[in-house]
């Protein structure tokens, strides 16, 4: 990497690499181009990018986020939207009260989720959110990030795809960088793409273009290693008897899981777990030897209370979202499995004997 670099180099690199990775296996989809993906300066900048964008074609209501929505992306929308809707559990009962909404005469214009949810791991329905956009004619807008374009086909289900290129895709938390994808199926795919075009500046700095291609070599291997350990970690955890529940793609709504994972794909690197006791979690988190922080996606195993992540506020409002305030999250690195599965138990143990009994 040298110091001289301009970045366009490594800037077109990133953009195709997204563009063959994006693409859906689904035959008859459209190819996506260049001209289809916008690189930004962080995650939040990508989503910011296009709250922007609606405003500019002129929707100035009827938006809706379904699932759990990553904190500062409905800032963002509130920000812009004061009539935002949350429908945070995603469930099949809460896109039956939408689809009611719906045929009310309620106006929807956009449908943001995450998928899967951060931290709940919950996979929305995607073919019946796409069925009522179509009906409807609102815009699905989706974070890919804690699927991962390795894990997940969604673009045949969405107008917009955003992803935070500091997570995973990146793997080191040493750059920050975010993507927009427009769907070239979409039914408004040319609004879309000339509105993000107007207000797009090329804002990553070269260097740390070239930080992020050179960090992205690796991407695939990064995210089937971490499947392979993640999953082998929630399986362990979730078979305990002091913990209540894992949040975790296999774990949480498989079923739903399962339509959109790629053929070769995992279940990522992601996970929530929720002790039945709140002391327990506590105990675990003190005792759990990995580094503790707040990104997620490192090559590194990654741990930290959700609720530290949040204003006091929103921590409030977590019980209402079907959030326990004590979830521990973890990101599983690539250490070798038996070292992560060795740090795990040894924390289960440290839990087991304040709780004053083994299991």
């Amino acid at each position: 990497m040298g110091l001289s670099t301009s970045g366009i180099i490594e800037r077109d690199f990133i953009k195709s690499n997204i563009a063959r990775l994006v693409q859906s296996e689904k035959h008859g989809q459209r190819r996506v181009s260049l001209e289809d993906i916008f690189l930004h300066p962080g995650g939040m900048a990508a989503i910011n990018s296009v709250a922007r964008a609606l405003v500019g074609l002129g929707i100035d209501s009827g938006i809706v986020g379904f699932g759990y929505l990553y904190g500062e992306t409905a800032t963002v929308l509130k920000r812009h939207w004061s009539d935002f809707k949350l429908y945070s559990h995603a469930t099949s009962e809460e896109l039956d009260e939408l689809e009611a909404s719906l045929k009310s005469g309620t106006c929807v214009n956009a449908l943001w989720t995450d998928l899967p949810g951060n931290p709940t791991l919950v996979t929305p329905d995607m073919h019946r959110l796409r069925r009522l956009a179509d009906e409807y004619d609102f815009l699905i807008i989706c974070d890919e990030t804690v699927g991962t374009f390795i894990n997940t086909d969604l673009l045949p289900y969405v107008d917009v795809l955003m992803t935070s290129l500091t997570k995973i895709y990146s793997g080191f938390s040493d750059v920050l960088a975010g993507s927009v994808v427009v769907h070239p199926g979409s039914s408004r795919y040319i609004q879309i793409r000339d509105q993000l075009a107007i207000s797009h500046e090329e804002k990553l700095f070269p260097l740390n273009i070239a930080v992020l291609r050179r960090n992205s070599r690796h991407f695939s291997e990064r995210v089937k290693v971490t499947n392979h350990n993640a999953k082998a970690v929630a399986e362990r955890l979730a078979a305990h008897s002091l913990v209540e529940r894992i949040n975790y793609p296999s774990l949480t709504t498989p079923d739903i899981y399962e339509r959109y994972r790629r053929r070769g794909g995992g279940y990522g690197h992601l996970m929530c777990v929720i002790f039945k006791e709140p002391a327990n979690a506590v105990r675990f988190y003190n005792a759990l030897d990995v580094c503790k922080g707040p990104s997620f996606g490192t090559a590194f195993t990654l741990s930290i209370p959700f609720s530290q992540l949040l204003t006091l506020a929103e921590q409030a409002a977590l019980g209402a979202h079907g959030i326990p305030s004590h979830s521990i999250r973890i990101s599983v690195g690539m250490e070798d499995l038996d070292i992560i599965l060795r740090k795990i138990s040894d924390a289960l143990e440290k839990v087991e004997k304040f709780a004053g009994w083994s299991v």
